[in-house]
């Protein structure tokens, strides 16, 4: 009996088997995928290729990775003439991507350099890239800390095929000089770090760099990291080497992602609500769980725009949020495109980038120092010391932010004189967004008279006085820097 019933258990057993590898083989055979093949094309320079990997990404995110085949470095030099190196035949899933990951070494000693990135875009490709600036290498060596790593992202959705050598792929390098500063006609010194993904589906609209417009200065010799203590600057000559100086976002709208083949034209503006899932109630904001420590609505600490524009958590740009005691914001998010940071949102390279790597950080104590609302002396705030005898993460006074916000002292003094009346409580060119872009953007300060609410600088520049709700999801979130020039 027991004989009989182990032979009908191991017929079910290779029964089933080879249901299950017969509906493999059917997956395997009808999945869609992306074989690309061709050239990448490298103008001359004073650079050594050190290493290139192909990286296939699947459609749930995850990346298989080998070096290509063969290659053992290339040097670039001005007179080499054009380079290219060929790939050879690469398959991944349709469903994900192809990322070309290059490790470049500059072997000028002098200048920092930008790599470059030009192509040709067929209809139904995506392609994206990274922003990657490489430091002079002052020993010239082949290896080192001049390394940095390029990436190009390549996906479609409808083709299944692609001979890359169709896309033109380019890759070149730009100076910078011996300082990280660039400058344009309009006497804008300024540093790119990050950028935007605006290629759309059948055209040539390529990324764009990320602009932060240098605001104040601060010599060598100075000690503090507080903003309040940088001057004002007025764009008519460079800083002197060794200076340190205060950068704010330049950039101010990001294009819509409406589909899964590439970016529409929309513009968007770059907003965010303080408190991304903010009520009207003073101690609701974040979830009921800073309620029993009293912590205000509009405290910078545990605000989510710092927490988005430092990459710490993805956060809903706003939501709707119902507390424990039936509080509910008025603000109702597109949940599947507004979860996110800044980091992602902008591609900044945290690994690579010699702009993200050289801020200089500031502790949440200092930010608290000169965070007074609308003053003009830059007032202390109290910080919330629960926090930090929660030793919650993240949240202690002696946490460093690369990235922060304004105050409403900062944004009163580190701009240029107003178009009329007194600082700050006139319009001022220098303080509204390029481009005469209308959109308000937030400060950090809060507003004593009303916990829910924090002051924010409006379309023309003006200052005085102007404070928002907390929980709109209407107002900018223009994120601002250190960094030794």
């Amino acid at each position: 009996m027991k004989s009989k019933r182990l032979k009908l258990l191991l017929s079910l057993s290779c029964f089933m088997f080879c249901v299950v590898a017969l509906c493999f083989g059917v997956y395997a055979a009808t999945t869609a995928t992306l074989t690309i093949s061709g050239t990448i094309t490298f103008e001359p320079y004073k650079m050594y290729v050190n290493s290139i990997k192909i990286n296939s990404i699947d459609e749930n995110g995850y990346v298989s990775n080998e070096n290509l085949s063969g290659f053992n470095g290339l040097y670039l030099n001005d007179s080499s003439g054009l380079s290219t190196i060929d790939l050879g035949t690469q398959t991944v899933s349709q469903s994900g991507g192809l990322e070309i990951e290059i490790k470049f070494t500059s072997l000028d000693t002098t200048k920092y350099q930008k790599v470059t990135f030009s192509y040709t875009q067929p209809e139904g490709y995506e392609v994206r890239s990274t922003s990657t600036i490489l430091k002079p290498n002052p020993q010239n060596l082949i290896q080192g800390d001049a390394t940095g790593t390029f990436k190009i992202y390549i996906s479609s959705e409808t083709t299944t095929n692609l001979d890359i050598s169709t896309l033109n792929l380019n890759i070149g390098f730009e100076d910078y000089g011996t300082s990280l500063l660039q400058h344009d006609t309009t006497n804008d010194y300024y540093v790119e770090m990050g950028t935007i993904p605006n290629q759309i589906s059948g055209t040539n609209y390529e990324s764009e760099y990320i602009r932060w417009k240098l605001i104040g200065t601060q010599t060598a010799e100075a000690t503090s990291t507080s903003a309040s203590q940088y001057a004002r600057f007025d764009g008519t000559s460079a800083p002197s080497s060794g200076t340190t100086g205060v950068f704010i976002l330049e950039t101010n709208t990001l294009l819509e992602r409406d589909d899964g083949t590439g970016y529409s034209l929309n513009e968007v503006t770059f907003n965010h609500s303080f408190q991304g899932h903010g009520s009207m109630a003073n101690y609701y904001h974040s979830g009921d769980e800073w309620e029993e420590y009293d912590i205000l609505a509009n405290d910078y600490a545990t605000s989510t725009v710092r927490q988005y524009i430092n990459g710490k958590n993805n956060v809903y740009k706003a939501a709707t949020y119902t507390s424990a005691s039936g509080n509910t914001s008025s603000s109702v998010p597109n949940e599947t495109s507004e979860y996110s940071n800044m980091y992602t949102d902008f591609c900044i390279d945290t690994e690579n980038d010699i702009i993200y790597k050289a801020i200089i950080g500031r502790s949440l104590q200092d930010l608290y120092l000169g965070n007074g609302g609308g003053s003009y002396n830059g007032q202390p705030v109290d910080f919330p010391e629960q926090l930090t005898t929660l030793n919650k993460e993240w949240y202690t006074s002696s946490t460093i932010d690369k990235f922060w916000l304004l105050s409403y002292y900062e944004a009163y003094s580190l701009f240029l004189a107003n178009t009329g009346g007194l600082q700050g409580q006139a319009d001022s060119a220098e303080r509204e967004w390029p481009n005469g872009a209308t959109n308000y953007y937030w400060l950090r300060s809060p507003y004593v008279g009303r916990n829910s609410y924090a002051y924010a600088v409006g379309p023309e520049g003006n200052l005085h006085n102007l404070m928002c709700n907390v929980h709109l999801s209407s107002i900018a979130a223009r994120a601002a820097f250190i960094l030794s020039i």
